[in-house]
């Protein structure tokens, strides 16, 4: 190992010792990088609009990444694992399928769109997006499984205090990133990652010795006016992955006596870094030193800086002011008059004498103001276009047209402006499937198969974790993709799918006789077939029912026309198999057809028993229907009669009242008179 510059060692031993050489590399990496973490920092200062300032400013950078961001990276991506070769390979099927679940769930459980977004920020602002990729066991009691679940026989029994494994992607600080020397990535010889632990922290790292001596060289910026701010402070530690070693070491440089701690990897990459190859937004084949696409047009940035204050210092001069003759005092109130309303003068001869309004009042000039402020707008317009034009931003990318312009123009500048921005996009695409890929591998290695099952829900046989923990037979064997992190166009996919089915029909009814005569080689259409299909980008669903038409069956068909001297033993044993294979289908289908019509058979009694059982529930609801009418009159009847006879007693009894009250009456009446006459005879 070797470096440049002030300080620089020939060899490890020329340091004096191993902390002292990473010490020196981790000096020099800051030094290296140092203008450009300068630069950086001002770039997101200006995109967060921090600068103190009392002027006007047109935040063009704000704008650009508001605009890039999305159109980088908009959904998230599909693992797509697959067989390498289409071979009868039915462990390298299932292990593809467990795999491609397991990636499935993680993407999903980690947040994986929170993660590239961030990257994509870092890569659109300072210039460089780093993204870690880390294994992490939970310790505590194993999850259940079912008996029988193909798990028990695999030959590696989970520890029993693994209860779950996962991988997670975090998200790495673009100021918390070193590197090694080299002009390009696969030179980098070794990678670092800072810290900032607390006490606690440093102790269970280091120790307790070493952990109390490291120094709390950090303080968080926000915890510095508050009291007792000693307690938020930190230690600062570097995480060293050194490829030549193939070792972790864990630098202070508080520290100097030894390593705080030295370490094989947690994980086996093949790469050995737990990042992949970082994405940046200025490429260059001669440096990794990242440069933010602002510096590419501050410029011109700072130009429409300068243009927009000029624009809001002459709209603050644009004023309606004038100066009006003194000897007429209405003059002078016409300004606060409203609408319609008129100003009384008693001086209105002197304002005819001195000709009227317009030769009493003298207007400010404002029409050369207007038209300086005409042209600052349209520079303003100007300099925005040359912007775009270094970002390869198009008008109709931004959503920005003209009705005078044809679809055709729009189409030409959606093409050309897209071009630079396909790159880019691709290398997102890239970045994604390349986390995609590490975290999968992590998962083919160190996952027990007991997690595995319980995320995919699949059987794991000894056979699947023997190649899986393989990286030459699992790269052999498994090919790991990503479907596009870009928003698809669903009219246009519904136009590509149209014309796809079209092509195919035309493809088959064309070739079709001659594959069948054996003018055409079966495997030549099905080649190009397959050709076509796959530039529709539909996925491996499509492709894979396409390599499946004819399958073996197309080996044994005749590769050209019959000759006239009769045909070959291999042509006749063709012939054969044909026909075998024929009868064969005859028979599939006439099985096929037996058992259609007997399920159309069976749904057809199913149909009659069940219009039968409506019938005759209609027919018993129709009954108790009739049943209850019939009891519910019945019993209306009789309370009908009830009450008739309750009142023909009341009657009865009111009657026998009458007869006996007209009674008492005569009797009262012939007593009444007897008396009388008693009393006239004495």
């Amino acid at each position: 190992m070797t470096t440049e510059g002030e300080g620089a060692f020939e060899t490890r031993a020329d340091a004096g010792g191993d902390v002292i050489l990473w010490r020196a590399e981790l000096d020099l990496a800051d030094k290296q990088e140092k203008p450009w973490r300068d630069s950086a920092l001002k770039t997101i200062e200006r995109y967060r609009d921090e600068t103190e300032r009392e002027e006007a400013q047109f935040n063009i950078l704000y704008s650009n990444i508001q605009t890039l961001a999305p159109s980088l990276y908009a959904k998230t991506p599909l693992p797509d694992v697959r067989r390498r070769y289409r071979d009868k390979d039915e462990v390298g099927k299932q292990i593809a399928e467990v795999l491609e679940r397991a990636g499935s769930y993680t993407l999903d459980a980690q947040d994986f769109d929170f993660v590239m977004n961030a990257a994509v920020m870092d890569m659109l602002l300072p210039g460089r997006a780093v993204t870690r990729v880390r294994y992490v066991p939970s310790f505590g009691e194993p999850a259940p499984i079912e008996e029988g679940a193909g798990v028990e026989s695999s030959s590696e029994a989970p520890p029993e205090s693994l209860a779950f494994e996962e991988c997670i992607f975090e998200h790495v600080d673009w100021q918390d990133f070193r590197r090694g020397p080299g002009r390009r990535w696969d030179e980098v010889p070794w990678v670092a990652f800072r810290h900032r632990l607390t006490r606690s922290q440093l102790i269970e790292l280091a120790g307790d010795k070493v952990g109390k001596e490291i120094s709390l060289d950090y303080t968080p910026e926000d915890t510095e006016e508050r009291e007792n701010s000693d307690s938020f402070k930190r230690g600062t530690v570097w995480e060293i992955w050194d490829r030549e070693d193939r070792k972790v070491k864990w630098v202070s440089k508080t520290y100097t006596d030894d390593f705080l701690l030295v370490e094989d990897p947690d994980i086996r990459l093949e790469n050995f870094f737990p990042i992949p190859r970082p994405m940046y937004a200025v490429e260059d084949t001669g440096s990794l030193i990242p440069v933010s696409e602002y510096r590419i047009y501050k410029d011109q940035a700072e130009e429409l800086d300068r243009i927009t204050l000029r624009i809001t210092r002459i709209i603050e001069v644009l004023k309606v002011r004038g100066v009006a003759a003194t000897e007429v005092a209405e003059l002078w109130n016409m300004e606060s008059a409203e609408d319609g309303e008129f100003v009384p003068a008693e001086n209105i001869m002197a304002l005819a004498d001195k000709g009227g309004l317009k030769d009493a009042i003298w207007m400010f000039p404002v029409e050369s103001i207007i038209i300086v402020l005409r042209e600052l707008y349209a520079q303003r317009e100007q300099i925005k276009q040359t912007i775009y034009e270094i970002m390869g931003i198009s008008d109709i990318l931004r959503g920005s047209t003209k009705s005078a312009e044809t679809a055709t123009a729009q189409s030409i500048k959606a093409q050309w402006g897209s071009q630079r921005l396909e790159k880019r996009q691709k290398e997102v695409q890239r970045y994604a499937r390349d986390l995609i890929r590490m975290a999968i591998e992590i998962m083919a290695e160190k996952f027990q198969p007991m997690t595995l099952q319980l995320m995919t829900g699949k059987d794991v046989t000894p056979e699947m974790v023997r190649v899986m923990r393989n990286d030459g037979l699992r790269s052999f064997r498994v090919d790991i993709e990503t479907d596009s992190t870009i928003m698809a166009d669903e009219e246009s996919d519904k136009q590509n799918i149209t014309a796809l089915i079209q092509s195919i029909t035309g493809y088959i009814a064309t070739v079709g006789p001659a594959v069948a005569e054996g003018y055409f080689p079966a495997d030549a259409a099905k080649s190009i077939l397959l050709a076509g299909v796959r530039r529709f980008k539909l996925g491996r669903d499509v492709e894979d029912a396409v390599e499946q038409i004819g399958g073996d069956e197309d080996e044994g068909q005749p590769q050209g026309p019959q000759q006239p001297e009769g045909p070959s033993p291999e042509q006749l044993q063709a012939q054969a198999d044909q026909q075998a294979q024929q009868a064969e289908m005859a028979k599939f289908q006439a099985e096929m057809q037996g058992k259609q019509a007997e399920l159309q058979a069976k749904q057809q009694a199913e149909g009659q028993k069940l219009q039968a059982d409506m019938q005759q529930h209609q027919a018993e609801t129709s009954l108790k229907m009739q049943q209850f009418t019939a009891e519910l009159q019945q019993g209306q009847r009789q309370h009908e009669d009830k009450m008739e006879l309750e009142w023909a007693k009341l009657g009865a009894v009111r009657e026998k009242d009458a007869a006996s009250h007209q009674i008492a009456s005569e009797a009262n009446e012939q007593r009444a008179s007897g008396q009388a006459q008693n009393g006239s005879s004495q």
